[in-house]
């Protein structure tokens, strides 16, 4: 069969009965060849390790992660021209695409695979695409569909030039991304209102983050897939009026009467001193003062010696007494 647009139909035969099918349409294409091709060789895979492929000639690295060891070789080729049948990209094409293909073993046991595609700004810049919303789109050959990698997996680095996507599978990929913004109109000199040639595209922004100490605040926007023409990508940066927050200040009773005196007009009222001498709040007076001062004298070591010293007098002017009376009589 050549390639082009066919017509195809089932009959069954059962009997002297024909049950025939609906016609169904379908393209034969013109096989694409490679541009460019990597064969990896043998490879040994790992459980639970990340095993790094370089394939320089069509600018691709890949590291795959398996749930068991396996071997075996990873092909990845090149193509300039779209190698499946839907063209009906949405976006616009870098004009590149990659089929990557391993074996079996290695399909069976794969856990994780990160591919990394390289650009340059030619590429780019021939396209007329923006640089920012460039990704990685899978083709979903059960659907015939495109189905774009956007965040968290897959994006683009513009500062390194390169396109990423995580994915659990193995297909053909390609590079696309939207359009440029269109260039601003000049201003009219007449008057009158008008409106601006909106952008069909959509984005998804998240909301605003707290405003920081340098006055800004950030926030991410991705560009929805699946639409064309120009973008116009909103603002991710925005300045802000940062309040720094408010540290209560706790006053001591004396100092905060002191303030509402002095708000109030009112002469703050002094402490009176504590006189030199005067009896304190525990210290007694009268008898029970002199009592107190004698029990303290006396449980000093020299009231002590004092009182021992006088009982040894009395004793001694007793004794003379009694002897020399005894005498007289």
């Amino acid at each position: 069969m050549h390639p082009g647009g066919w017509e195809a139909v089932a009959q069954v035969f059962a009997g002297n009965s024909i049950f025939t099918s609906d016609a169904k349409e379908f393209d034969i294409l013109t096989p694409a060849s490679p541009v460019n091709s990597h064969n990896s060789g043998n490879v040994q895979f790992t459980n639970g390790v990340s095993q790094e492929i370089d394939a320089p000639s069509v600018k691709t690295k890949l590291n795959i992660l398996t749930n068991a060891d396996a071997n075996g070789t990873v092909e990845v080729d090149e193509y300039s021209t779209n190698p499946t049948s839907n063209a009906n990209f949405g976006v616009l094409a870098l004009g590149r695409f990659i089929a990557i293909e391993a074996d079996s073993s290695i399909d069976d046991a794969l856990t994780q695979a990160v591919i990394n595609v390289s650009y340059t700004q030619g590429e780019v810049n021939s396209a007329g695409i923006d640089e920012s919303t460039l990704r990685l789109y899978f083709y979903n050959g059960t659907s015939n569909t495109w189905v774009p990698f956007n965040p968290p997996n897959g994006g683009v680095n513009t500062d390194q030039n390169y396109i990423w996507a995580v994915t659990s599978h193995f297909s053909i990929w390609g590079l696309f991304g939207g359009s440029e913004p269109a260039p601003s109109p000049a201003p009219s000199s007449g008057g009158g209102g008008g409106g601006s040639s909106g952008s069909i595209f959509s984005w998804q922004c998240s909301a605003w983050s707290e405003c920081a100490p340098a006055g800004t605040q950030t926030r991410t926007c991705d560009l929805v897939p699946g639409s064309g023409g120009a973008t116009t990508k909103p603002a991710e940066t925005q300045t802000c009026t940062y309040a720094a927050p408010q540290q209560s200040t706790e006053l001591s009773e004396p100092q905060s009467q002191q303030i509402q005196q002095k708000q109030s007009g009112q002469p703050a009222k002094e402490q009176p001193p504590i006189p030199t001498g005067a009896a304190t709040a525990g210290q007694k007076k009268g008898l029970g003062g002199i009592t107190g001062r004698a029990i303290s004298t006396l449980t000093k070591p020299s009231g002590i010696a004092a009182i021992i010293v006088s009982i040894l007098v009395l004793g001694g002017g007793y004794t003379a007494y009694y002897y020399l009376y005894k005498k007289k009589r």
